[in-house]
C-alpha cells in the first residue's frame, strides 16, 4: 500500500510524466536518497549513506539539507568517526560541483541561476530580491501546504482544476496527513524527531527560495525530503493500517490520478498569486 502511495499518490508521479530538465533531476536526486535512506535501515555504512547523499546532492543541492536524519543518531552516540565519514561523501560531491562551476562560470558558487531566461514575475522577483529571500516565505508555504483546487467555469468536469504554482501537499495527497499524527503521538521516538529535523532542515532552503516550483500538480519540491516524510507515514499508520489509511491512500492516487488524466489548468485569483510588489 505504501509503495502505490509513494508511486501514483504523491508528487512523484506527476514529475515522472513531465520529462524535462528540472524532473530529472528530481529523478536522479530521489532515488539516490532512497538508496541512502535503503543504506540507513540495513547495512547503515557512513561512507555508503554519504555517498547515495551526495549523489543526490549533485542533482538537487537541497537535498544535503537533509542531512540531519542521517547525522543526528551518530552524534547522540558520539559516534565521531562515523559522523565524519557520513559527511565526507556530501564534502566530496560539493567540492566536485564547485569544481564543475569554476570550469563553467568562472566561481565555485556560481550555479548559473542568474543566467537562467526568466519572464515576467519570475525575473522581476530575481532582480529585486535575489534567488534567496524572506520575504518569499509566505508565498511558498501557502503554495506548499495551502494552495486549493479552484471550481471549473461552468462546472464541467472533473469540476476541479488545479494552478501549476503548485497544490497543498496535503490537500493533493491526504494520507500524507499521517506524518502529522506520527509528529503527534510519536514525538519522544529519536527516528521521529530525525526525520522531522531532517525535513525542517530541507524546507528552510525551498522557502526561502524565488520560485515555488511552477509547473507541478501537488508540490514537487518535497521530492527533495520525501523519503524521510514517507518514514513518518508509514509511523504514523502503523503496522497494521486501518480502514482510514487505506481509504486515504486510494483517494490520493484517486486525486493524482483525475488531475493528470483530466483537470486542466485554472489560475486562482490575483490575490492568490503574490507578484514582486
Amino acid at each position: 500500500m505504501i509503495d502505490l502511495l509513494f508511486a501514483f499518490g504523491t508528487a512523484t508521479w506527476h514529475v515522472s510524466l513531465m520529462g524535462g530538465d528540472w524532473h530529472l533531476a528530481h529523478a536522479v536526486a530521489l532515488a539516490a536518497m532512497l538508496l541512502a535512506v535503503r543504506e540507513w535501515a540495513g547495512a547503515s555504512r557512513p561512507l555508503g549513506i554519504g555517498g547515495y547523499v551526495g549523489l543526490a546532492l549533485l542533482a538537487r543541492p537541497t537535498c544535503v539539507f537533509t542531512m540531519p536524519f542521517f547525522l543526528l543518531p551518530r552524534l547522540r552516540a558520539r559516534a565521531w568517526l562515523e559522523a565524519a565519514a557520513l559527511v565526507a561523501g556530501p564534502l566530496v560531491a560539493l567540492s566536485l560541483l564547485g569544481l564543475y562551476n569554476q570550469a563553467r562560470f568562472g566561481s565555485p558558487f556560481d550555479f548559473g541561476y542568474e543566467r537562467m531566461l526568466l519572464t515576467g514575475a519570475g525575473q522581476e522577483l530575481m532582480a529585486r530580491y535575489g534567488q534567496f529571500h524572506p520575504r518569499f516565505i509566505a508565498r511558498n508555504f501557502f503554495w506548499f501546504f495551502l494552495a486549493p483546487p479552484w471550481p471549473l467555469p461552468g462546472g464541467r468536469f472533473p469540476f476541479l482544476g488545479y494552478d501549476l504554482y503548485g497544490s497543498s501537499l496535503f490537500l493533493a495527497s491526504p494520507a500524507l496527513s499521517y506524518a502529522l499524527v506520527a509528529l503527534w503521538r510519536s514525538w519522544r521516538l529519536p527516528l521521529v524527531r530525525d526525520a522531522a529535523a531532517g525535513i525542517g532542515a530541507c524546507l528552510i532552503p525551498l522557502l526561502l527560495y524565488f520560485n515555488t516550483g511552477f509547473g507541478q500538480f501537488g508540490h514537487r519540491f518535497s521530492m527533495d525530503y520525501l523519503p524521510q516524510l514517507m518514514l513518518l507515514v508509514v509511523i504514523g499508520m502503523g503496522p497494521r493500517p486501518g480502514r482510514l489509511a487505506s481509504g486515504l491512500v486510494a483517494l490520493s492516487i484517486g486525486i493524482h490520478a483525475v488531475a493528470i488524466c483530466y483537470a486542466p489548468v485554472v489560475e486562482l485569483p490575483t490575490w492568490l498569486r503574490p507578484g514582486p510588489g
